[in-house]
């Protein structure tokens, strides 16, 4: 007796995709939530600017909160027909949280595609990091790494010793990236094994989401 059941699909059908959008989920370079992010993990530590003494200004500039590419009518269609797929595909195996993913990936797309990007302030001192209302003592930034390969690559890597360990990600701009390294390098250590960007920031940047 033939027996019946949900389809069965090969493992590797989905899983580029399914990482495409958790990437779009987790991106580091999408400041607002990794802002968010770092004032939860340790609302203790982190202080407000006028409340603290910062010491003196070194270095500072200001980047967007996050990238808005221009997306042609293919690239619509294409990611429409993906969304599409994938939410045919989690019907048909029960799939109930790719099919979440899904969703709120495509909501997230589109939240962005109608806001534009608010500038964030980024200043280093010699007491801590200020990144928008909040400040950052040394104390809770395990080290830093700076990633340059312009014009599409030019970032600072900050990596937290929150409990949730987030990865912040801060746009260099036209800030000189060997300035910036000298001033940190007096009170963090420098990350030398990594030598190219995040894959979530590469794939992101690639998909331009």
């Amino acid at each position: 007796m033939r027996r019946t059941g949900r389809p069965k699909f090969p493992r590797h059908f989905t899983r580029p995709y399914l990482y495409c959008y958790i990437a779009i989920l987790l991106k580091s370079n999408l400041a607002g939530f990794n802002l968010t992010v770092l004032k939860m993990s340790n609302q203790e530590n982190t202080t407000k600017s006028e409340d603290f003494n910062k010491g003196k200004l070194l270095l500072s500039w200001s980047f967007p909160e996050f990238t808005k590419y221009e997306r042609s009518k293919r690239w619509y269609i294409t990611a429409s027909a993906i969304t599409i797929l994938f939410l045919f595909y989690s019907v048909f195996t029960f799939n109930f949280l790719l099919a979440v993913i899904v969703v709120m990936a495509a909501m997230i797309v589109l939240m962005r595609e109608k806001a534009d990007p608010r500038d964030i302030s980024f200043s280093i001192t010699e007491r801590g990091i200020e990144i928008g209302e909040k400040f950052y003592p040394y104390r809770d930034i395990k080290r830093f790494s700076i990633i340059y390969e312009p014009p599409n690559v030019k970032v600072l890597y900050l990596e937290f010793k929150f409990k949730m360990k987030p990865r912040f990600s801060v746009q260099l701009e036209n800030q000189n990236p060997n300035e910036a390294r000298k001033v940190l390098k007096e009170y963090l250590d420098e990350d030398l094994d990594r030598e190219s960007e995040s894959v979530s920031d590469a794939l992101g940047r690639w998909l331009k989401i």
